[in-house]
């Protein structure tokens, strides 16, 4: 748990880190250390350690400007030599590499008196990595607002800036094979443009969405498709109307994209096909308006919440919609629900994380595939902040914590402002026992290549996922009982694979060398 002051029952003065037990208690063989400023970044760290970043410049009176790793006890660790810096080191982004290779953004000026640049890896004693260095061509601005996303299936970096994006090599020499050239710019508005989210397609394309009109002078409005060279995609056309911008997008196995565009006053769903057009089944190819959140499931469906009206109905919560425009009976949602515009998370097994709003803040809670809500999961109350605030990141981490984020001040009644890690929450990596498996991967180690036998054969999509939860791959299943997948270009490590198809989700280990 991090923030700017977390103070225990009976406490007259809180800490910035604590470390709480799977039923919400504080743990008691973690001793809080003392931090001048705030936590913003939290990471785990190997043998059961943190890795914390904020705008803190001391840690139990040590200096320990923006950087520190803890002990698993919460001690300082000593084998990590907190860096020190020229100047105020707020850490805006943190992000792993393979190897637990940490890469922070932030404003250094010098670290331990070298000069550095925005973006640093570290070793793992805490000292800056010199086989990474910024490349000098890189513009950069002092503090990234999404400053760092690792692309999947590599360790190259992807660099958002306002109206930018930029690729780097993993030792952070700039990618000269990626080049978005002018970048993003709003031909309406005297304000900066403002990139609001990128999500990579299966085959290396890139999706940015935002505020803007214009793409490296490419007329596009809100919604652009980048090459993996960086340039517009002719084939990508998306709607034009410059009095919205994109202020989300779900990209959905069959190539389909769910964009949720915003003109400040009314939000609402465009579902668009590969080329970026309407599609002509989903709502008469007319945006379905009152829509405020979007999620989109491995079987093609998207969550919606709001309230929308479709075939003349009025429904007020969150459904479940088909590219036909349709409710998806499938997804029955609790009655209780249905009145709210919930935000989900989607863990990888398949069920879904949700705030759900109070008369003075949230709960979460968890639902089973179906819309059921999972009696095995016990809410976690999110009090005081905003009245009825339901907003805020939520995100699951392979090792079974879930940090949740918003306008809250206390966590099941005890004072726990705005930022909160909440322990044992199975997310669905773990494979099934050997007994119950479905399918078999071999060779396992693998190498260049893995073949998947599965006792039904049937057409699925299998995605290799890594240990963040996070996409590398995705291939097409023929109607056949055993095939084989490239691995090509694949970084070591620990993998699970997992196969949606008509009977369920399924899921095995992998270890690639």
């Amino acid at each position: 748990v991090g923030g700017s002051s977390i103070r225990l029952p009976g406490q007259t003065s809180g800490k910035r880190v604590w470390r709480l037990q799977p039923n919400g208690t504080p743990d008691a063989s973690f001793t809080a250390p003392d931090l001048d400023n705030q936590v913003y970044a939290l990471l785990p760290a190997d043998g059961g350690g943190l890795l914390i970043g904020g705008n803190f410049s001391t840690l139990n009176g040590q200096p320990a400007l923006g950087v520190a790793r803890l002990s698993a006890t919460g001690t300082p660790d000593p084998t990590f030599a907190s860096p020190t810096f020229q100047q105020y080191g707020e850490v805006s982004g943190l992000v792993l590499q393979t190897g637990d290779r940490l890469v922070a953004a932030s404003n250094f000026g010098t670290i331990n008196g070298q000069a550095v640049r925005s973006v640093v890896r570290f070793t793992p004693n805490g000292a800056p990595d010199p086989t990474f260095q910024l490349d000098p061509a890189v513009t950069t601005s002092p503090i990234y607002e999404r400053p760092l996303v690792v692309e999947p299936g590599t360790d190259r970096i992807l660099l958002t800036e306002y109206d930018h994006v930029q690729r780097l090599q993993p030792n952070g020499a700039l990618d000269a094979s990626f080049d978005d050239g002018a970048g993003a710019d709003n031909q309406n508005s005297s304000f900066s443009s403002g990139l609001t989210r990128s999500v990579y397609q299966p085959d290396g394309k890139l999706l940015i969405s935002g505020d803007f009109t214009r793409y490296n002078g490419v007329a596009r409005t809100g919604l652009v498709r980048l090459t993996a060279t960086g340039a517009v995609d002719p084939t990508f056309a998306p709607p034009v109307d410059s009095s919205y911008f994109v202020q989300d997008i779900q990209l959905l196995p069959n190539g389909s994209i769910a964009a949720l565009y915003n003109d400040y006053n009314t939000q609402q769903l465009r579902w668009l096909d590969a080329s970026g057009a309407p599609l002509a089944g989903f709502n008469g190819a007319a945006p379905l308006v009152g829509v405020l959140h979007i999620l989109g499931l491995p079987d093609g469906t998207v969550l919606a919440g709001g309230a929308y009206t479709l075939g003349g109905i009025l429904y007020q919560g969150t459904y479940k919609l088909t590219s036909t425009g349709t409710i998806d009976p499938s997804f029955g949602l609790d009655p209780s629900l249905r009145q709210s515009a919930i935000t989900f998370t989607r863990q990888p097994d398949g069920k879904l994380l949700f705030r759900d709003g109070l008369t003075q803040g949230h709960r979460v809670r968890r639902l089973l595939p179906t819309g059921a809500v999972d009696a095995a999961f016990s809410p976690t109350e999110f009090g005081g902040g905003y009245i009825g605030d339901s907003e805020g990141p939520m995100v699951v981490q392979s090792t079974g914590k879930l940090v949740v984020g918003g306008g809250f001040n206390t966590v099941n009644g005890v004072l726990r402002p705005s930022l909160v890690r909440l322990l044992d929450i199975p997310t669905g990596l773990a494979a099934d026992a050997p007994a119950a498996r479905a399918f078999d991967v071999f060779p396992n180690p693998a190498h260049a290549a893995l073949t998947l036998r599965r006792a039904t054969a049937e057409g699925a999509t299998a995605t290799l996922v890594d240990v963040l939860g996070r996409p590398v791959r995705q291939w097409p299943l023929a109607a056949a009982a055993q095939q084989t997948v490239s691995l090509t270009g694949v970084p070591a490590g620990a993998y699970v694979v997992r196969i949606q198809g008509a009977t369920g989700i399924l899921t095995q280990r992998v270890v690639v060398e």
